[in-house]
């Protein structure tokens, strides 16, 4: 992975995103801080995959606590808030 300043992706953001687009991964640095990435569509697709895949497990958590404990009335919700 390459690390380049902020200014000089701008600058070359043509080749930038040609060798991304090659496979190359580009992280950007701002005034000596990591501030973002460039990288291929497929790697962000992968990304993307593995987010959806903890959404999903987190979700099948959340809905087994819902059957085995049950839900709470919006209007008892608001109610024990004060609401």
């Amino acid at each position: 992975m390459t690390v380049i300043e902020t200014s000089r992706a701008r600058s070359d953001f043509s080749s930038v995103v040609e060798a991304a687009n090659k496979g190359e991964r580009f992280l950007l640095k701002k005034h000596g801080k990591l501030v973002a990435a460039v990288v291929p569509v497929k790697d962000l697709a992968f990304l993307r995959a593995i987010e959806d895949r903890f959404d999903a497990e987190a979700a099948d958590v959340a809905l087994a606590d819902i059957e085995s404990k049950g839900t709470i009335a919006w209007e008892d919700l608001k109610a024990s808030l004060g609401l």
